[in-house]
C-alpha cells in the first residue's frame, strides 16, 4: 500500500510469528527502508563493533540507490546490544552535503549478529519545519 502519499510499504509475516519483512520504496522506486525482524533469542555471531560497522560500510557502498560516499556522511550513532544468543549493532550516519533549511538526510543499518537486517533512509526534520507542519495540519483539518 501507499503510505502518506509518498512511500509503497510492503510487510511479509505469518501470522503468530516473531518473523517478518518489511520494505518501503520512494515513488520513483528507490528503496528507503527495509527490515528483517526476528526474535530476540534467535542465535548469531558476536562480531565486535568494527567488523560490524565495515559491514554497514560496505553495504551502504554496494546498494545502488544510496549513492554512498564516506566523505559525505558523518556518523552520529554507533550502538551495541547484547542479545541472549548474539550481538547486535546500530549505525546511523547524517549526510554533510545536503542540508534542508536545518533538516537533514539520514541513513541507517543495524547489524543482528553478522547480518544486515535493517536500512532506513529519511529526512530528519528540523523543530522549525516540525513547527511548520503542525501548524499547516492544524489549519487545514478543518477543510
Amino acid at each position: 500500500h501507499q503510505s502518506g502519499g509518498h512511500r509503497w510499504q510492503m510487510r511479509w509475516f505469518k501470522p503468530l510469528q516473531k518473523e517478518e519483512f518489511r520494505i518501503s520504496y520512494t515513488k520513483d522506486g528507490s528503496l528507503t527502508y527495509f527490515e528483517h525482524f526476528v526474535s530476540d533469542s534467535l542465535a548469531g555471531d558476536t562480531l565486535p563493533q568494527s567488523i560490524a560497522y565495515n559491514m554497514a560500510k560496505m553495504f551502504l557502498k554496494n546498494m545502488p540507490s544510496t549513492d554512498f560516499t564516506e566523505e559525505d556522511w558523518k556518523i552520529t550513532k554507533k550502538t551495541e546490544e547484547q542479545k541472549p544468543n548474539r550481538v547486535d549493532h546500530y549505525f546511523q550516519w547524517e549526510n554533510k552535503k545536503h542540508t534542508f533549511d536545518e533538516s537533514t538526510i539520514r541513513m541507517s543499518i543495524r547489524v543482528q549478529g553478522s547480518e544486515i537486517v535493517r536500512y532506513n533512509k529519511w529526512l530528519e526534520a528540523s523543530e522549525k519545519l516540525k513547527t511548520q507542519l503542525k501548524t499547516t495540519v492544524e489549519l487545514t483539518k478543518d477543510l
